[in-house]
């Protein structure tokens, strides 16, 4: 059900972007390709039927609920849409600590949107509630947590992997997640990456390929604006 409503928000969300990109062909045709590649990509396969990365599901339900109601408050007058949009983000930052990218891609977004022209636009007091998120969820990765009111990890993965370890071991685990949404063979149920501890060849390749995307989609910006957007 959280995977059936997420596809359904990927699809407002792309029909939205598609809009104001003012892209080729109808932004429903974009947004519904959008939401079937989301529903049946087997990259999907571990948040769906992983039970601990539920939480992951449902914090980007709630993530993107805020994004697409954001696009539509944008454009109309009044606090109510404002509201709706702000309120699904708190409860995102209350399931999972991902959720503290929210605000800085939602700013983003709105820089997007000026620069392709869409219509409608977000001051800085319609922007600013986002970055509750921030303290949010610095307050409940430290909150106690169940019966046993046990003390979580706090804003680190785990206490055997420092934030430094962590960084760099992303480094080849997002090229390697990028490569599985092209091709998603060898697919592991409890995948579990070799942790990096140093700045080698492997981590800087990883590095690289992301700056290089980057700034692909930045120098493309005016040909497919919906690259940059992505």
């Amino acid at each position: 059900l959280i995977h059936w409503l997420t596809a359904l928000l990927v699809g407002a969300v792309g029909t939205g972007l598609a809009r104001a990109a003012r892209s080729r062909g109808r932004p429903e045709t974009v947004g519904l390709v959008a939401a079937l590649l989301f529903a049946a990509h087997p990259l999907a396969t571990q948040s769906v039927t992983y039970v601990t990365q539920r939480i992951t599901a449902l914090a980007a339900l709630l993530a993107l609920a805020s994004v697409a109601v954001f696009l539509r408050a944008r454009r109309s007058p009044g606090s109510r849409g404002w509201a709706a949009s702000w309120a699904p983000a708190a409860a995102a930052a209350l399931t999972k600590e991902m959720s503290v990218a929210l605000p800085f891609a939602v700013v983003a977004m709105e820089g997007w949107l000026r620069s392709v022209r869409a219509p409608g636009r977000a001051g800085v007091a319609r922007l600013a509630p986002y970055f509750l998120v921030v303290p949010l969820v610095v307050w409940t990765a430290q909150h106690p947590l169940g019966p046993e009111q046990r003390v979580a990890g706090g804003l680190r993965e785990s206490a055997d992997i420092g934030r430094l370890e962590y960084l760099l071991t992303q480094m080849t685990v997002i090229p390697r997640y990028l490569s599985l949404a092209v091709w998603p063979a060898g697919q592991c149920l409890d995948p579990v990456p070799a942790l990096r501890a140093s700045p080698d060849p492997d981590v800087l390749a990883g590095l690289g390929l992301l700056v290089a995307l980057t700034a692909v989609a930045v120098a493309a910006r005016s040909r497919p604006p919906l690259a940059l957007a992505g």
